[in-house]
């Protein structure tokens, strides 16, 4: 499976990334942070996991798929791909690391995944999920910029 690693700075504190993180849990909110989560249902919640079903706008059309989103605040969050119909395989996952710095927090991401429907070589399957996160990333960006938690 083709790996995933990045690394950056978010301009806000760790307490308010968390609050953001969050929203990624709540079926209600999700798809204001990323459009292309086209509705979210939680199946369940346990201590500092919880599973998702979503359904995900994609290039062949919509596509459902469970998530795993695990959170370890304040110092990491990991989300694992455990089934369904696409675009990443099941097993997919990235782990972020979140470390406070006096410019804001420092995010290191690593993860595997591999894209449903896109040939199996390595630089492809790569570009094609790096694309995909810059995209999550500058979702996640906007949002913070213009979001007031009260």
């Amino acid at each position: 499976m083709p790996t995933y690693s990045d690394q950056g700075l978010i301009s806000v504190p760790k307490d308010r990334l968390w609050q953001l993180l969050r929203l990624h849990e709540d079926d209600a909110q999700i798809s204001r942070v990323h459009p292309d989560i086209l509705a979210q249902k939680t199946l369940s919640r346990s201590g500092n996991e919880v599973v998702v079903e979503r359904t995900l706008k994609t290039p062949g059309g919509p596509k459902l798929s469970t998530w795993k989103l695990t959170s370890a605040p304040p110092d990491s969050y990991r989300f694992e791909i455990v089934g369904g119909e696409g675009p990443f395989t099941q097993g997919s996952f990235m782990q972020n690391r979140y470390t406070e710095t006096a410019q804001g927090t420092q995010v290191v991401s690593h993860g595997e995944f591999t894209l449903l429907g896109v040939p199996r070589i390595g630089f492809l399957q790569k570009r094609i999920v790096r694309r995909v996160f810059d995209k999550i990333d500058m979702e996640d960006q906007k949002y913070l910029q213009s979001w007031n938690p009260g």
